[in-house]
């Protein structure tokens, strides 16, 4: 079984924290990992840095911690819910 309002939980949790990001660093984020197609080896040592800096922005340990406080609160809904 999928636990579904676990994976709401956790995608809410990332779009809260994805729009803490201006406008700006998002769009650019979006263009360099579409330029990069995944890989780093494909950007220019400049676009490189410029990733890892809106990646510091972006808290992505902050974000690790809000998706698995997320994915405990949907667990335990969840678990609530079956009772």
């Amino acid at each position: 079984m999928v636990p579904w309002l676990v994976i709401f939980e956790v995608l809410r949790a990332s779009k809260a924290h994805w729009d803490e990001l201006n406008p700006r660093d998002r769009s650019r984020l979006v263009a360099l990992m579409r330029k990069s197609k995944g890989r780093a080896s494909n950007l220019t040592e400049s676009e490189r840095t410029e990733l890892r800096m809106i990646a510091r922005r972006l808290e992505l340990l902050r974000l690790g911690r809000a998706a698995a406080a997320a994915a405990v609160l949907g667990h335990r809904r969840q678990k609530a819910r079956r009772r």
